[in-house]
């Protein structure tokens, strides 16, 4: 029995022994190798998530500076698209009263663009005025350089139209200022528009115009740089081509002509005129009606009318017949020009013999060649009528047509006054009578309409 309990206890003692020897901890040795090899894992993949972080920071810098440049180039396009022409020549082509711009000294012009029908309030004076892109510094921290596009030109409204208040604002930022001069390339039928070479370098805004100014081959570099660090990847490049598509649109209207310059009717009914510039002069025969016989329109006396020229007191042009009804003539500009206008009836050209009437056996008017500057014949035979003088109240002689009647379409509704332009003048002859208060003195035998300058909106 002893020796049974005592192989038990010994049982029992193994067992404790065994049990507390497995409960040990780690060796020294252990913990320094685990460690190590924590070490290790732990910095491996730290090292792979910064690389993957640093890459995926990379990817987004590039994705952001692709898609801020596409809509840059995007809206200078659009923009572009409606122009009427694109400057090749923007520094020389400018308006001269562009006001001063408030941003950064260094702002140097790339594109300007002639859009038709915009105005500025604050330059009404300017036709047409050019929406213009610069390049040049940031206006302030709140926006990475160097370089940056500024556009100056009208506002937008909500609408989408353009208003007419002009204001300088900036397009986008980190435009690169390092672009190799000899990175630019254009044909030979392009001008190149860039920014002024510094240290062999330009900004990375620049374009090609062609000799049309309806083409531009427009560039923007781009400096990537990362939203949380200094880290920056290789520059993005962006090209577009931009057609000014404003074909049917036509240049601006030319400046209304000059006002015409009223003609001066001399002491002798003759017009004088002195115009600034070259100016077209034209006589009208409105009208004759001159005859021998009362009643009798056989005995209508034919008329010849003719205009001499002097220039400066200088004869220029000879007693010239007007043939069908009308005469041109250009005077100089800056020079004193002088019309002279002489008519004559001439009974001897009347078919009918018998019906000849007037001086040397019925050949000639009895009041014989009148001329307007001629102090030889009564100056009562002609008379001269500008805007609002009064209308001649004399009857036709014989049945034959009033004075009137002829310038009917130069009368007040009453029929008593003259409405004219104050270029024109209307000249009445007589060609027969040389007693006003005869029957015969009509005042209609030769009716004629002087005009100086063009008079498209005359009566």
């Amino acid at each position: 029995m002893k020796k049974q309990v005592r192989e038990f206890n010994l049982k029992l003692l193994n067992t404790l022994f065994k049990a507390k020897k497995s409960q040990a901890g780690f060796t020294l040795n252990e913990l320094i190798l685990g460690s190590i090899a924590g070490i290790v894992v732990i910095g491996g993949t730290i090292v792979g998530l910064s690389s993957l972080l640093s890459s995926n920071e990379v990817a987004q810098a590039e994705t952001r500076a692709r898609k801020e440049t596409s809509r840059a180039l995007d809206f200078i396009l659009s923009e572009a698209q409606t122009a009427f022409s694109i400057s090749n020549d923007p520094l020389n082509d400018l308006n001269v009263e562009l006001p001063v711009l408030s941003g950064p000294s260094d702002l140097e012009p790339i594109l300007a663009l002639t859009i038709p029908g915009l105005q500025d309030a604050a330059r009404p004076t300017i036709d047409d005025p050019e929406i213009i892109y610069y390049i040049g510094s940031t206006p302030n921290n709140l926006w990475k350089g160097p370089k940056m596009i500024h556009r100056w030109g009208p506002v937008i409204d909500r609408e989408g139209q353009y208003t007419d208040t002009w204001e300088l604002v900036a397009l986008t930022d980190q435009i690169s200022d390092d672009v190799p001069v000899g990175n630019v390339s254009c044909h030979d039928n392009q001008t190149e528009i860039s920014s002024t070479p510094s240290s062999g370098n330009i900004g990375g805004f620049f374009a090609c115009i062609d000799n049309t100014g309806r083409i531009a081959n427009i560039n923007l570099v781009r400096d990537v740089f990362s939203e949380s660090s200094n880290f920056s990847a290789d520059a993005y490049t962006a090209e577009t081509v931009a057609y000014a598509r404003a074909n049917d649109v036509p240049p601006p209207p030319p400046p209304p002509p000059p006002a015409p310059v009223p003609p001066v009717v001399g002491p002798e009914n003759q017009v004088f005129i002195n115009p600034p510039e070259d100016t077209p002069i034209t006589i009208e025969i409105l009208g004759e009606a001159i005859q021998c016989s009362s009643g009798n329109p056989d005995s209508r006396i034919p008329v010849d009318v003719d205009v001499s020229i002097r220039v400066d007191n200088q004869t220029v042009l000879q007693p010239t017949t007007i043939e069908n009804g009308s005469f041109s003539y250009t005077a100089p500009a800056g020079q004193t020009t002088e019309i002279i206008i002489g008519a004559e009836g001439f009974p001897g050209r009347i078919p009918n013999p018998s019906l000849r009437c007037g001086t040397n056996g019925g050949t000639r008017t009895p009041a014989r060649r009148i001329v307007t500057n001629s102090t030889e014949t009564n100056d009562r035979n002609v008379i001269s009528l500008t805007n609002g003088s009064t209308a001649p109240d004399v009857r036709g002689w014989g049945g034959q047509q009033d004075a009137v009647e002829f310038i009917r379409d130069f009368l007040t509704p009453n029929g008593d006054t003259i409405i004219l332009e104050d270029n024109q003048v209307i000249t009445l002859f007589e060609l027969f009578s040389t007693t006003p208060t005869s029957s015969s003195f009509d005042l209609q035998d030769t009716v004629l309409l002087l005009t100086v300058g063009d008079n498209s909106n005359s009566n």
